[in-house]
């Protein structure tokens, strides 16, 4: 059997285990008893837990206890639990074994125990320090029983990045009243517990850091002036403000809320020395530990050379003025002094070498001993001609903490150098570029790669050598070096061609005849200038904002003009005027090339280009032999359509029209221009390409009667309109308008019919079932065979019927006569059909009665009465046909007007 038992205390658990096994009617044969569960949701009040009294059955005592889960607190011997060293909340197993029971077949049995988490007790009244890092919150929620693990600590009022889990950083989250929960996740049946720690975090003492932005640390012959009135207070950064300070020397601190030294008179009354203050501050709260930090005042002691003095020594052989060729050379500078003064030792000395362009300075170390020392100059400090001074400049005791200066005096000595003539960051070039018949200019100058002149001013003899593929010729010249460069003059009779050149510098004498022999060269070439001889410019006309292209063109059979990148200048007049215009950098080849130009000059109009001059663009040689070259062009404005006007008259079916484009004048000149259009609507026809003719902003173009072939509103679009011959197309298309193809009035669906007559009368042309329109039309018709006629009349048709009168004196024969209408027009449109419609009618002859007899044979009363008709004429004169006949009757019979129809006479 498995229960569950849900545990209140270790006595109700026994009471219900007794009361299972008291109603029980089930015979239990384990020695181990029964498996069981149950259940602990009061850590706190139930410590203790039988498991041996939690088997169900009958379980057999003496057995032993195993922890499945290794939880921890079983008495393995009785099956106790103490619940109270179980760490954790959870589900955990324990089995019994009995071993050696005769009969016991099945031995084992197991209590599962679902044990709430304990999230421990709450605590309102925690206190921390301030300066504290690492609180452990688990000290304030009890021990009896601890807290499980595995909960979470959670920060309800305060800053949650200083809390990690269990462990709160009270320095970080600083003075004030923090709440913190530590939750336990609920087991089983057992509810989620909680705990709350309410901490107040007391503010710690502080005594704050010494700044090290501000010099506790003075030399014994710096001007203390300024620190009269030192503030400790002002060495100290983040410190409270309720602290005192204390010392045990200087008595400079004269209570406890006194800040303020004087290292003047701590100096002046104590010497050099280390000087402590201390600052201290007490906590409010016991809990926290008192703060303290020392300032100290260090005066350190200087060395005094100021009764020194400097000697430099040269080789025995050397002067104190010396030329500039014998360096570099070897100094040593000598210092003595007084011993008493100057402590035996080693010491920093910076030296100094000036002015220019002897410069230098170094920081040496000098060993002093009773007095004496001395150094090397470096000799790299004597670079070229110059009275040199050598001057110490600082003395620095290392041994002092604080770098103290030596108090010096005059340390000096001079060196006088007398300089050669020094090319050595001389450089030589020939300008260019540098054309036929000019004179060139050889340039010395400094080539800056060190920070000095080398060449100083002055006068100078230069001695060089100008080679060609021809020539090769010396030359001696005087120039002026000002700041280092001189220029030469090369003659051009001493350039006789374009070639290549090589100047060769061999000797540089000063105004003391101190001569340096050298020997530098640069090589510069004289260019010949183009040949624009046959030079021609042509230009294409083109559209407004179009791109206006220069055409260059040598006409010699072979070019002249040699390829290469040249600039030409030119002038423009006309619609466009501008001078002293440049196109750099165009490229020749094979005597020919192009430029562009500016968009900002162009004007619409004519307008002449004059090229004025040609130089090569690298070498800028010009031209000498340019025939001013000149291209008129013209520049075609953008038509411009955008209050233009089309106008199309109404047309009759397959009747064509004409199409007016009408625009201002001065936006479309005259002139031929290509025009595309398109038809739509009842009349359709894709782009279409015609040329028209503007006159005074009008013209015009035709639409062919196969176009117009359908009858309807018809639409025609001018998609484009440019001029015929630079296509500069217009703007302010498309433009539009509608117009009316109407239809031909027809007869196709119409019956004619004509009343066969007698000869003398009217008959009438009759049109029925037709599907023209209501109105007004104009029929020609003619008459042919037996009679011909030709007539134009106008009827109205109304609902499919019209009526024409055929009169009588038009018919002067009898027979048969065909009626034709050969057209048909729309009075109200003017629209014509041609048609051939036609019908065929009889004009009978006249009945020739003049010799018709009648007789009536008598009859019996319900016979047949017949009228006999007979023409008595030897020829009859009533020729064979069908009659009828009207008559009268009087007498017995009384009757008028009978007609006996269709009387065959023979």
């Amino acid at each position: 059997m498995h229960k569950t038992i849900t545990f209140l205390g270790k006595m109700l658990c026994a009471f219900f285990l007794l009361f299972n096994a008291g109603i029980s009617s089930k015979s239990y044969g384990q020695c181990a008893g029964e498996d069981a569960s149950i259940t602990s949701c009061d850590k706190e009040s139930n410590q203790y837990i039988d498991l041996f009294a939690a088997l169900g059955g009958s379980p057999v005592a003496g057995g032993v206890w195993f922890d499945s889960d290794n939880s921890g607190g079983l008495n393995t011997a009785t099956g106790e639990l103490n619940t109270w060293l179980i760490n954790r909340g959870g589900t955990f197993s324990y089995t019994y074994t009995v071993e050696g029971e005769t009969g016991c077949s099945d031995n084992q049995s197991t209590v599962t125990l679902t044990l709430a988490g304990y999230a421990g007790s709450d605590n309102f009244n925690a206190v921390a320090c301030e300066d504290e890092t690492n609180i452990n919150l688990f000290q304030f929620v009890g021990s009896n029983p601890n807290p499980t693990l595995f909960g979470t600590w959670a920060i309800t009022s305060g800053p949650s990045d200083a809390l990690n889990g269990p462990r709160f950083n009270a320095q970080q989250a600083g003075p004030g009243s923090y709440t913190f929960t530590y939750t336990v996740d609920a087991q089983g049946s057992c509810p989620s517990t909680m705990s709350t720690v309410v901490m107040q975090v007391v503010e710690a003492p502080e005594s704050g850091t010494v700044d090290p932005a501000v010099n506790t640390s003075f030399c014994e012959t710096d001007d203390l002036s300024g620190q009269t009135n030192f503030d400790l207070r002002d060495v100290l950064i983040g410190e409270d403000t309720n602290g005192v300070w204390t010392e045990t020397t200087t008595n400079e601190i004269s209570g406890f809320n006194d800040s303020v030294i004087n290292i003047q008179n701590i100096r002046d009354n104590f010497g050099p020395g280390i000087y402590n203050f201390t600052y201290t501050v007490q906590p409010t709260n016991p809990l926290c530990d008192l703060s303290q930090t020392t300032v100290s005042i260090e005066i350190e002691e200087v060395v005094d050379f100021t009764n020194a003095n400097l000697e430099l020594t040269f080789p025995a052989e050397e002067d104190d003025v010396i030329c500039e060729d014998t360096l570099p050379i070897n100094t040593t500078a000598t210092i003595t002094g007084d011993s008493a003064d100057i402590p035996d030792g080693d010491y920093e000395l910076t030296y100094e070498v000036s002015p220019s362009p002897n410069t230098g300075m170094e920081t040496i170390t000098i060993t002093m001993s009773n007095g004496v020392g001395s150094f090397a100059v470096n000799p790299d400090f004597f670079t070229a001609a110059g009275v040199a001074e050598v001057r110490v400049i600082s003395i620095i005791d290392p041994n002092t903490e604080n770098n103290c200066e030596a108090l010096i005096a005059n340390l000096s000595d001079t060196l006088t150098i007398v300089a050669l003539p020094d090319l050595t960051d001389t450089q030589i070039s020939v300008d260019q570029p540098l054309c036929l018949d000019e004179n060139g200019r050889l340039t010395l100058s400094d080539a800056g790669t060190t920070a000095a002149i080398e060449l100083i001013d002055g006068e100078y003899a230069f001695t060089y050598t100008l080679e060609s593929s021809t020539t090769s010729q010396e030359y001696t010249q005087t120039a002026t070096v000002l700041n280092g460069e001189a220029t030469i003059t090369l003659a051009t009779n001493a350039l006789p061609n374009a070639d290549d050149y090589t100047v060769t510098l061999s000797s540089v004498q000063n105004s003391t005849s101190c001569t340096t022999p050298v020997d530098l060269s640069t090589t510069f070439t004289v260019l010949p200038k183009p040949d624009a001889e046959t030079v021609s410019v042509s230009i294409n006309d083109t559209c407004e904002d179009d791109v206006v292209s220069v055409n260059i063109t040598d006409t010699a059979e072979t070019p002249n003009l040699v390829d290469g990148t040249y600039d030409f200048t030119y002038d423009i007049s006309g619609a466009i005027t501008v001078t002293d215009q440049i196109a750099s950098s165009v490229i020749i080849t094979d005597g020919s090339g192009s430029f562009d130009l500016p968009q900002d000059i162009l004007a619409n109009g004519s307008s002449t280009l004059t090229l004025t001059s040609v130089s090569n663009s690298t070498s800028t040689c010009e031209a000498d032999n340019l025939t001013m070259p000149a291209a008129s062009f013209n520049i075609v404005p953008t038509p411009d359509a955008t209050n233009a006007v089309l106008a199309v008259a109404d047309t009759c079916e397959d009747g064509g029209a004409s199409v007016t484009f009408t625009a201002d004048a001065s936006l479309i000149l005259d002139g031929d221009y290509t025009l595309t259009y398109t038809l739509s609507g009842a009349n359709t026809t894709e782009a279409t390409t015609t040329t028209v003719t503007f006159t005074s902003g009008s013209a015009s173009f035709d639409l062919t009667a196969e176009q117009l072939a359908e009858a309807g509103t018809t639409t025609v679009t001018v998609t484009s309109l440019a001029t015929a011959a630079q296509s500069c197309e217009a703007t302010g298309l498309p433009l539009a308008t509608d117009f009316e193809v109407l239809p031909l009035p027809a007869l196709e669906n119409t019956t004619l019919a004509v009343a066969s007559v007698c000869f003398g009368e009217n008959t009438s042309l009759e049109f029925s079932g037709s599907d023209l329109p209501d109105g007004s039309y104009e029929i020609t018709y003619e008459l042919s065979e037996a009679n011909t006629f030709t007539e134009t009349v106008s009827t109205t048709f109304t609902g499919g019927e019209a009526s024409i009168v055929l009169d009588a004196a038009n018919l002067t024969a009898t027979g048969s006569t065909t009626v034709t209408v050969t057209s048909i027009t729309n009075e109200s449109t003017a629209c014509v059909s041609t048609v051939a419609t036609s019908t065929t009618f009889d004009v009978n002859p006249i009945p020739d009665a003049e010799t018709i007899t009648v007789s009536i044979n008598d009859t019996c009363e319900d016979d047949v009465v017949s009228v006999n008709i007979t023409d008595t004429a030897e020829t009859p004169n009533l020729a064979d046909g069908t009659y009828d006949f009207t008559y009268d009757i009087s007498g017995a019979i009384t009757v008028t007007d009978q007609i006996a129809s269709s009387v065959i006479i023979t």
